[in-house]
């Protein structure tokens, strides 16, 4: 009566036996490799992809902002050119909108009593406030898959571990076998 209820339990386990004898190992981890590679490299790609234009824009907008000694003077003399660069960039044009209305100009009066080499343009939060890592890189690239990498490392590390003691368990099966 139990070999009724076993016996389809044989048959599939027959089949994945003979299924598994039937392939070479060597085939197996090529193939595995193979794919493996071709994963990681379209994640690489993807990635390449979404980074390549925040970083061109990113460096039209450090040119622009490149001053020479007396940065904050230059910045007060081309503030309106600058401003209209910076509007211009996509990816830039909110976060500089966010920065001007937190900009404070000299005011007139200011300007009558101090010299035109004094007078800079000051803002009421810092500009790392506005411009930060994550704003520019992490909210439109996703970071999500870089930061799985370790993971995914270890994982592969496994794996192949694995592959590599059933690679050995079956040529010591099939060296020891001889030997009888």
């Amino acid at each position: 009566m139990l070999k009724f209820f076993t016996m389809p339990f044989d048959w599939i386990w027959d089949g994945v036996n003979n299924l598994l004898h039937a392939f070479n190992p060597n085939i197996v981890l090529t193939v595995a490799v193979a794919f493996m590679i071709y994963y990681f490299g379209r994640s690489i790609r993807r990635f390449w992809k979404k980074i390549k234009p925040v970083a061109t824009e990113l460096r039209k907008a450090n040119a622009i902002v490149s001053f020479a000694q007396d940065h904050e003077q230059c910045f007060f003399q081309d503030y309106t050119k600058i401003s209209a660069e910076l509007e211009a960039i996509p990816n830039m044009s909110h976060h500089w909108q966010e920065f001007k209305e937190h900009v404070i100009r000299p005011t007139d009066a200011e300007g009558a009593t101090q010299e035109a080499e004094q007078l800079k343009i000051r803002n009421s939060l810092p500009p790392s406030y506005f411009f930060s890592e994550e704003k520019f890189i992490e909210r439109p690239i996703d970071l999500r898959y870089v930061d799985a990498v370790p993971g995914k490392l270890v994982a592969l590390g496994v794996l192949f571990t694995f592959v590599g003691l059933t690679i050995g368990i079956a040529s010591a099966t099939h060296t020891l076998g001889g030997l009888e």
